[in-house]
């Protein structure tokens, strides 16, 4: 069972997490001499990026996130995208979309209200229109991230199947370390 996959551009580190290992010491033992890497280990004023969806995996890497990097000295960035509708479906499709951006704020609201009860420190929470994947990327090049860390999975239903792909799409275009938390499975 895969807990977490980090990945950076130029090289790939997936591994287990079957005895509880701290991740800080399965990192490390994993991976030497990258700054990125550096910055993680030892959580050097990093900006995080955290895209999320309102989904029980979006809120479960949130909180993942917070407990996992130092609170001092990490700086988080919430982002919530939404995906517009197809052109075909008509007049309504503007109010779907200002159905979701309200749905986006209340989100951000919620989940940046969590993170700052964890004593974590949210530099923005914003919502933004487009294709999550390049929309991430994008957003995280603008503010320079140092890691965007997000769930494995989305939404439910047909937007899981749509937005699922989203964090290998994010891993393969964004220039920074990516960090994919999958949620712990009960069996």
């Amino acid at each position: 069972m895969l807990d977490y996959l980090i990945i950076n551009r130029e090289n790939h580190i997936a591994f287990n997490h079957p005895i509880g290992w701290d991740l800080k010491i399965a990192i490390k033992h994993a991976w030497v001499g990258n700054n990125a890497f550096h910055a993680l280990l030892y959580n050097e004023g990093m900006k995080i990026l955290l895209p999320i969806d309102g989904s029980e995996c979006s809120f479960s890497t949130l909180m993942w996130a917070a407990s996992t990097f130092d609170r001092d000295k990490a700086c988080y960035y919430l982002l919530y995208v939404v995906v517009p509708p197809p052109a075909m479906v008509g007049l309504d499709a503007a109010r779907a979309v200002e159905y979701d951006l309200e749905a986006g704020h209340a989100v951000l609201k919620e989940f940046k209200a969590r993170l700052e009860e964890k004593g974590c420190s949210v530099e923005r929470a914003e919502v933004v229109t487009g294709n999550p994947a390049e929309e991430i990327c994008a957003y995280a090049e603008a503010i320079q991230a140092d890691q965007i860390v997000l769930g494995s999975h989305g939404k439910t239903g047909l937007n899981k199947l749509i937005l699922g792909s989203v964090s290998v799409q994010v891993l393969e275009h964004c220039q920074c370390p990516v960090t994919v938390h999958r949620e712990p499975t009960t069996k």
